[in-house]
């Protein structure tokens, strides 16, 4: 897939498709250490990863904004799958996020330790996870607006969302 560590990456246009990370998180884009960018106009889809972030992980106060991207059809042996946020920053208005498949928690979006999640004018459906299979939010602010949430499944709970320790939605 695409790798940023502590630089600016803007992404307009484009797919992301068919990589297999087998030593760790991040098969599709990856932002890394103190790295931020722009995405727009995207499909990151049928990625597939051991650890976690099939389609994306944002990571270590990485700060990204999403104008509009489709984040579908990638998997994940452990851990969120779709986008796999932890101690990061993500704003997305537009988009969707479908058919990602974790066998542990988080099939759409898993945050942890993050900034206020604020998500506007997205769908996240038909992912699944062990739990939290649309999104899971540990101690992460969930903020969402004009967003669709259905169709998602789990094992355990929350196919919808599952917000834990701290972890808060504003809808």
């Amino acid at each position: 897939g695409i790798y940023n560590t502590a630089g600016l990456m803007n992404i307009k246009g484009g797919v992301v498709s068919a990589n297999n990370y087998t030593k760790g998180n991040g098969g599709g884009v990856c932002y890394g250490s103190k790295s931020s960018g722009y995405i727009s106009g995207i499909s990151i889809y049928g990625n597939r990863v051991d650890a976690g972030g099939g389609g994306m992980i944002i990571q270590g106060g990485a700060n990204v904004t999403i104008g509009y991207a489709s984040i579908t059809g990638n998997t994940a042996k452990k851990t969120p799958v779709g986008i796999y946020l932890y101690k990061a920053t993500l704003t997305m208005t537009g988009g969707n996020i479908s058919g990602n498949t974790a066998l542990s928690g988080g099939g759409g979006i898993y945050a942890t330790d993050s900034e206020p999640v604020k998500l506007s004018n997205v769908t996240v459906s038909k992912n699944s996870a062990k739990t939290g299979g649309g999104l899971y939010m540990l101690r992460t602010k969930l903020i969402m607006k004009d967003s669709v949430i259905s169709e998602n499944t789990t094992t355990g709970s929350g196919s919808g969302i599952k917000a834990v320790q701290e972890g808060r939605c504003d809808i």
